[in-house]
């Protein structure tokens, strides 16, 4: 059942007014110490940390909802764990905040994989006590904006802001019976499972490209059992097939590669397109998040530099090599971080440019050739002499083919996770509001 808006004056039947809004008259709003407690992790010293024991969850590891691993954690001596350090050792399942820095009320959930794990500091763990109030529904309205809006209201004003367990203890929050909860966290919980899994599917995809890149830019389009009849030659690049060339990317394209105004211009609310690097997103240029110029300054900008459809741009400072194939006609200029390359097409691909320069070798090229002052920069004239695997014009197509293909999986999963976290945080909002009911629902909890 979806509700409208509540106002004081009107109210459905079966709904009150409180101090959280017009809720059914079957919720509780109550104190979150009375079902809850909140205590911070262990105040470990560095020197407490060893290369091998325990692992310690820190503040920066609360990530995407769970907790995020890299390569530089911190281990506490398993041997030295007494009963007072015990107390800090995290279980699948239990609900974490961050409790100062930027990130003061970020939610994670501890998986599986850093179970028996220990709480640094600065980190927050919930412990519910009382069996009213269903340990997964409790972290779900722990993510809602309403408990996060009163976080940010209640961050001390510090040098770096931060909230205290007793402070958290203190908020209230809307308590529904106790099957409507576990409804309520059930449906969440099917979006949250769906968009994992789209997660999953998204990222093996990419690493099927990583692998068929590899594999296509060394033997060609070609299946995996047939590479042993492909007759292979060494070249600057490494391996690639007798029948390549191997030429500098000055070579193939029909004016000198050139980049984009050296100059800030002048911005302007709506105009032509200026594009900068961090535009180039997925191999695509994203035009909703780019700023604008006059026509006057686009029409002088591009006599020395004039983008065109199957162009392609490559980064050069900063984040280096990045691509994008221009695909429209749209009138756009470019920022000096980004190099028009413009193919000879009779003789290259643009798209199989596009996904070459994305190669392990090609990106090795830059890396090697690119300067650093404040940051990493490649020059166009050394981006000219970078060299590349020419091979003869079907075979770029067919790889360019079998790529896109791929491309097109990842797009295509990338949106449904889109459209899964859209719903995810509509209905996150509606049921812990009541604006949606669950509970006439037959849901299996």
């Amino acid at each position: 059942m979806i509700m409208k808006p509540f106002t004081n004056e009107i109210l459905p039947q079966g709904y009150k007014m409180t101090e959280l809004g017009a809720l059914p008259e079957e919720w509780e709003v109550v104190r979150l110490g009375d079902y809850c407690n909140i205590f911070s992790g262990y105040a470990f010293k560095s020197d407490d940390f060893c290369n091998d024991g325990v692992l310690v969850v820190k503040i920066g590891n609360l990530q995407n909802g769970s907790i995020v691993l890299n390569d530089k954690e911190s281990f506490f001596p398993r041997e030295k764990i007494n009963d007072d350090i015990s107390k800090f050792i995290l279980n699948e399942g239990d609900i974490l905040m961050a409790l100062t820095g930027a990130t003061t009320g970020k939610i994670a959930l501890v998986p599986k994989s850093v179970n028996g794990a220990l709480l640094n500091q600065r980190v927050g763990k919930f412990s519910i006590y009382n069996s009213s109030l269903y340990s997964s529904f409790a972290k779900y309205y722990f993510m809602t904006d309403e408990f996060q809006d009163t976080i940010k209201k209640n961050i001390l004003q510090s040098a770096q802001g931060n909230i205290s367990p007793k402070q958290i203890e203190t908020f209230k929050l809307p308590l529904p019976p106790l099957p409507e909860q576990q409804k309520i966290a059930a449906v969440l919980s099917a979006v949250q499972e769906a968009k994992e899994k789209t997660r999953a599917v998204i990222d093996a995809t990419k690493a099927l490209k990583k692998s068929m890149m590899k594999h296509l830019f060394t033997y060609g389009p070609v299946p995996p059992e047939e590479t042993e009849n492909v007759p292979l030659k060494e070249t600057e690049i490494g391996k690639v097939p007798e029948d390549w060339e191997v030429v500098k990317l000055g070579e193939v394209v029909r004016e000198k590669i050139t980049d984009g105004t050296h100059k800030t211009p002048q911005y302007i609310e709506n105009g032509i397109p200026f594009i900068t690097i961090t535009n180039l997103v997925n191999g695509k240029i994203d035009f909703s998040k780019c700023r604008f110029i006059s026509e006057e300054e686009h029409n002088f900008l591009i006599n020395r530099c004039k983008p065109e459809k199957d162009d392609v741009l490559l980064s050069k400072v900063g984040t280096l090599g990045l691509t994008a194939k221009i695909c429209e006609k749209d009138n756009f200029s470019i920022f000096v971080q980004l190099a028009l390359i413009k193919p000879k097409k009779e003789i290259i691909n643009s798209d199989f440019l596009t996904y070459m320069l994305n190669s392990i070798s090609i990106q090795n090229q830059i890396e090697i050739k690119s300067s650093q002052s404040t940051m990493k920069y490649i020059g166009v004239e050394k981006i000219s002499q970078l060299q590349i695997p020419l091979p003869p014009l079907p075979v770029q197509q067919k790889i360019a083919s079998i790529l896109s293909a791929i491309d097109a999986k990842i797009e295509a999963e990338e949106n449904k996770k889109k459209s899964l976290e859209k719903l995810f945080k509509t209905l996150l909002h509606n049921l812990m509001t009541a604006k949606i009911r669950v509970n006439h629902l037959e849901i299996k909890v």
